[in-house]
């Protein structure tokens, strides 16, 4: 008999018996033996298809793939064999066979293009089992790829911002761009940039005189990527010397114009041009960068200003921040510079990097009388420098209070000075009958003023002021002040 309802890989006992029906001359109850058992039985069957594994999405040209299976034997015997079956590029099958248990392979991938494959299995059973569904991959080129900025290992980077630029090419077109900047092991920027690109800015998250690796992960259509990796050091040279430029407006204001200093070196005639000075033993002293390798000199321009600060610096050294962030080219207006004595303007440039230079330029107000300055921002001038019958006049009276008691006994009084200082001025000059009107609204509309006499002193103060016609085209302005506690314009410090 057959049994078609085994179970494959479970082992089966048939137990058996005997009978007899109508034992008695065709007639009684039907007589069994007693129960016998067979020995167990083991049933086999050709395995299921195999499960694949490990295989990747592509590989480059050349590599070997080593690949698994997972068998699938429903009899739950061992593999005695298996079968690969790897289609070419070309469309030929190459197969590879497997004796044993073994449930890997390594696959050599010569040729470029698209494979496919699939595996089989034998068990006890003499027949192969089901294939497995086909795995398809791809084998190419990976990208190539390599920094051309900075060109070498180990250069010094000398400026921000950092220009990070490389090359890269793959016959599956290019999908994907990763720049990650490592300090110490770790990143310091991890950033995707666009497939396209082959240069990314960088700055900041850099620190001077540290080393540092850019890592650039480029990623093929084939979906293979190749890693590549520059190290370099950051060494910041400072920014070319600022140039200023001090000139003042009829309003006895100074404007102060900064503009980048020579940065750049480059030859004319034979000659080289740039940021270089004549120290004076002679000898000629480069300002800019220089490195050298071997025989080799190369010369660094110095970086550009990003931006200038603008101070001006008074003859008993205080200073005042007049402006902050300019551009190269831009101005800045000091509208309360001290009258005919000497003074500076300081401008400090600071490249990308953070690094600064300085210069510092003396400068003198010429003015042959003073002025007084209206508004809030001191921007409405008053200027005092002529006189009918001679020189604008200017008086000032500083007081000491003091308090003076008398004591019995008679006698003077005894004094006691309480700090407190009082300072009145008067002034008396003559303006054109064209400018009247100007003078006397100022008068009208400000109970105070800036005070900027004739040798550097200058004062915030009340004013008041008398214009008394004197000429035909002349009236003369008589002011008195008495000053208070200094306050800078608005928008200034």
């Amino acid at each position: 008999m057959t049994d078609p309802s085994a179970v494959a890989g479970e082992k089966v006992v048939y137990e058996v018996r005997t009978y007899r029906e109508e034992p008695v001359a065709g007639a009684g109850d039907t007589v069994f033996s007693a129960w016998t058992a067979s020995n167990a039985v083991a049933t086999i069957c050709p395995p299921y298809a195999p499960a694949v594994s490990g295989v990747d999405p592509a590989y480059p040209t050349g590599s070997t793939a080593t690949i698994g299976w997972t068998r699938n034997h429903p009899d739950g015997t061992a593999q005695t064999a298996a079968q690969i079956e790897l289609v070419g590029p070309d469309g030929k099958t190459v197969p590879h066979h497997i004796t044993g248990p073994a449930s890997t392979t390594s696959l050599s991938l010569s040729a470029k293009g698209t494979y496919r494959l699939r595996v089989r299995t034998k068990g006890a059973d003499p027949s192969w089992g089901a294939w497995s569904e086909y795995a398809v991959f791809r084998v190419a080129d990976p990208p190539q790829a390599f920094f051309t900025t900075p060109a070498e290992d180990g250069e010094a980077v000398v400026e921000l911002p950092l220009r990070a630029a490389w090359a890269a090419v793959d016959e599956t077109g290019i999908t994907y761009q990763r720049l990650r900047l490592l300090r110490g092991g770790s990143a310091v920027i991890d950033t995707s940039v666009a497939a396209g690109a082959r240069s990314h800015e960088i700055a900041s998250g850099l620190e001077n005189r540290s080393a540092y690796v850019l890592e650039l992960t480029v990623r093929g259509g084939s979906s293979l990527s190749t890693t590549v990796t520059r190290s370099f050091s950051t060494d910041w040279l400072v920014p070319a010397t600022p140039i200023v430029n001090v000139s003042y407006s009829d309003a006895l204001a100074a404007v102060v114009t900064v503009r980048d200093g020579i940065s750049e070196f480059s030859v004319r005639d034979h000659k080289l041009r740039g940021p270089m000075a004549m120290t004076p033993e002679g000898n000629i002293r480069i300002r800019g960068g220089m490195s050298i390798k071997g025989t080799r000199a190369t010369v660094h321009s110095l970086p550009p200003c990003a931006s200038f600060d603008i101070e001006r610096v008074l003859a008993d050294g205080s200073r005042l921040l007049l402006a902050s962030g300019l551009k190269s080219g831009q101005s800045v207006i000091d509208r309360l510079p001290p009258l005919n004595v000497g003074f500076s303007y300081v401008a400090r440039g600071y490249a990308a990097s953070g690094t600064t230079s300085t210069t510092e330029v003396g400068t003198v107000c010429p003015c042959d009388g003073f002025a007084l300055n209206f508004g809030p921002d001191a921007s409405e001038v008053v200027v005092g420098d002529r006189n009918m019958g001679g020189p604008p006049q200017y008086s000032a009276s500083p007081e000491r209070e003091r308090d003076q008691f008398h004591f019995v006994g008679g006698g003077l009084p005894m004094g006691f000075e309480s700090g407190n200082l009082s300072m009145k001025e008067s002034m008396e000059f003559t303006i054109e009958e064209d400018d009247y009107l100007r003078v006397r609204g100022l008068f009208g509309r400000y109970g105070s003023a800036w005070v900027r006499p004739h040798l550097g002193d200058r004062g915030f103060a009340a004013v008041t002021g008398t214009l008394t016609r004197c000429a035909p085209e002349d009236y003369r302005v008589s002011v008195s002040t008495k000053r208070e506690r200094w306050r800078e314009p608005n928008g200034v410090g």
